[in-house]
Formats: structure tokens, C-alpha cells, sequence
């Protein structure tokens, strides 16, 4: 399951030059030849991009040994290993309704901020320095298409996503494996306002879904699979992580992405209750927040920076396509993680509910 990094030449002056910065920031100190941490860092481009920009510049700062995990975190496994008294991973990344739910529960340790620099926390959303998890990115889910499926323009919102005699074509949406469900979509497309989103009407999104089932083509379930639908054009438009349809735009396809309606949203790095290199773990973390790391990161993939400073480090032109910049962020709305965790009569989220009801949904013929 874990595939850890092969060993990298260093020259005597970069490991002497990281041995310094260490000291003086205070933050950290020498590791010792056996240490480790076990981090999963998805899959794909940003896999890519995370060891790239995060794994190894703190392996050569810290002498901590890596152990990287191609694959993806949840709430269910963390309650697993929680239950199992013992954790397969050190550092994961979840959504925002799985880090509240699973922290809630007791299935995380508290992040520790005294291994952080306030300097740079001072710089974070309120929201993105939870008490069980700091915000990994910002990223959107929003409409794609290919340019030439339509001899004008293409849809502008849901709702035209929705109309398919005026804007045909092979469609997909995400499934909620994916974390991310298109019930919030739906309601959109059946006029729904973005501010009257919450609570959600689940059985108007659902009546919604129904008139659009027949025309997906597939449900997409992670990044990597969503990217390859559109890279292979299995799907001529739909629903697309901002950041795997903006490196295919790189790669010269002629994909265009529709801001407006997007879902805004925040992943989260969380430490399971029984990580066995928790300190290393935490260390990992803040290291991950410093502004210069982030820039790194999102110019080698376009999703938003959650510490805002990160800015200052990107050009313009990369800034402009990262989907928490202010011009971007006011044509989208937020997902409300809060209301997704609250609790109901039934001792359900809502979260649990809705994904309830998709499972109804997807059996039916």
C-alpha cells in the first residue's frame, strides 16, 4: 500500500544550509536517522504536485523519512483506525464534513499550534485553522466543456447544464464517493438561489437529478478519474475539479470552465487518533503552510492557497485561474460543512442522510 520515495543526492551545502534554517526558525529540530512519517498525498497531478512542492523540501530540511501514500483519505477510515487502536497513516487530507464529523467523534488529535508560526497563521482564514484540521487548499467544482461542442456560447449555469436540447452533449457529474455529490448542482439547476442553498430542499435536488440521470454518462468518483473523463473526452461536459480541468488546458485541450455557480470548497489536514509518528506529523503540517511552499504548489496545479500570502509568491496570470481569488470567489458559493455535520432527530448528519438517499437514488431503475 505505501510506496516510500527513493533516496535523492544532496550536496553537502544544501543539507548544511537546511540544518541552519532549522535552528533558527526553533520550530524544529535535527531528526534522527530512523525517523519517519507516513503521508497520503492523493493521486495523479496532484500527487505529483505535492511531493514536488511539500515531501521533499521537508525531507531535506527536517532528515524526517517520507513514506507517501497514493491514495485518498475519509471519515471511514479514520473511524476504522480508531476503532482499531491503530492508524495505516500519519497525515491525511479530508474534506470539511469529514474533519468535523470525524473530530467531533474523537477519531483525530487536536493540531497542534505550538509548532506552528503564528506569523503565518495570522495570514489564514478563521476557517481553514480548525481545531482538528488546518486547510490544505481552496478548489472549486465547476462547469466544463469542450469549446467545440457548441457552435456559440455554452452553458452559463446549472440550469443550461440541465437543458439538454439546447446544450447537447455526453455528460458527467461527480458521485458522492468523490466527497462531493451534485445534489447542491441540482438544486441550482432547478432555481434554487446560491444563498438559499442551506438547508438544502433534498427532495427538490433529487427530483432534480432525476431529469438529468438518463443523460450521464458517468458518475466520476476522485480527481484522477474525473481528469480522465475529460482528457479522454468520455464526457463532452460536466462537473470538474477547477484544478485537473486547468492542467488540461495547459496540455493545449480546448476546455472551457464557467465560474459562475461554482462550489467553493476546503480540504483539511488531519492527524488519526492513533498516528504512530504524531509529532512528525504535526511538524509536516505547519511546514505545509508557509506561503512559499503553497505558491509552490498551486503554480504546479490551480487550486487557491489558504494561506493568503501565497499570493504575493505567484504570478499573475496563475493567480488569476486559482479559484479563491477574490474575482473568482464572488461568482461562487460556499459549502456549508456545518449544516452538513449537524446532527437530526434521527441521530444522522445531514450528510449521512443525503448520502442515504443517493444510495436509494443510484438503485433505482
Amino acid at each position: 500500500m505505501f510506496t516510500q520515495k527513493r533516496s535523492r543526492r544532496r550536496s553537502i551545502g544544501e543539507i548544511a544550509l537546511g540544518a541552519v534554517a532549522l535552528l533558527l526558525s526553533g520550530l524544529f529540530q535535527p531528526a534522527s536517522a530512523d525517523e519517519q512519517v507516513i503521508i497520503q498525498v492523493g493521486t495523479g497531478d496532484w500527487a505529483d504536485a505535492m511531493v514536488a512542492a511539500y515531501v521533499e523540501p521537508f525531507e531535506q530540511e527536517t532528515g524526517i523519512k517520507v513514506v507517501i501514500v497514493n491514495d485518498w483519505g475519509d471519515a471511514n477510515k479514520l473511524k476504522l483506525w480508531h476503532e482499531n487502536g491503530a492508524a495505516e497513516w500519519d497525515v491525511t487530507f479530508v474534506t470539511g464534513v469529514d474533519a468535523l464529523r470525524a473530530g467531533r467523534a474523537g477519531h483525530l488529535q487536536p493540531i497542534d499550534y505550538g509548532v506552528h508560526d503564528a506569523a503565518i497563521l495570522e495570514n489564514f482564514e478563521e476557517v481553514a485553522k480548525g481545531e482538528f484540521g488546518v486547510g490544505v487548499l481552496a478548489y472549486s467544482v465547476v462547469l466544463a466543456y469542450y469549446k467545440d461542442q457548441f457552435s456559440g456560447a455554452g452553458p452559463k449555469n446549472w440550469a443550461e447544464f440541465w437543458d439538454v436540447e439546447r446544450f447537447p452533449g455526453k455528460r458527467t457529474l461527480p458521485h458522492p464517493q468523490a466527497q462531493q455529490g451534485p445534489w447542491y448542482l441540482a438544486a441550482l439547476a432547478d432555481g434554487v438561489p446560491p444563498d438559499q442553498l442551506y438547508p438544502l430542499d433534498v427532495d427538490r435536488a433529487f427530483a432534480s437529478l432525476e431529469k438529468i440521470r438518463p443523460h450521464i454518462v458517468k458518475w466520476w468518483q476522485n480527481g484522477s478519474e474525473n481528469q480522465q473523463i475529460f482528457a479522454d473526452r468520455i464526457a463532452d461536459l460536466g462537473a470538474a475539479y477547477n484544478g485537473r480541468i486547468g492542467n488540461l488546458q495547459k496540455e493545449g485541450l480546448p476546455i472551457h470552465i464557467e465560474w459562475s455557480q461554482g462550489e467553493l470548497e476546503m480540504d483539511f489536514w488531519v492527524v488519526p487518533s492513533y498516528a504512530q509518528n504524531a509529532a512528525n506529523a504535526q511538524k509536516f503540517i505547519a511546514f505545509t503552510t508557509r506561503a512559499k511552499r503553497q505558491a509552490d504548489l498551486f503554480s504546479r496545479i490551480p487550486y487557491g492557497p489558504t494561506n493568503a500570502m501565497a499570493y504575493d509568491h505567484l504570478d499573475k496570470a496563475t493567480a488569476a485561474m486559482l479559484p479563491n481569488n477574490p474575482a473568482l470567489a464572488s461568482q461562487q458559493f460556499y459549502r456549508d460543512y456545518n449544516w452538513e455535520a449537524e446532527i437530526g432527530p434521527d441521530g444522522k448528519t445531514n450528510y449521512e442522510v443525503l448520502l442515504d438517499r443517493w444510495n436509494r437514488f443510484i438503485l433505482e431503475d
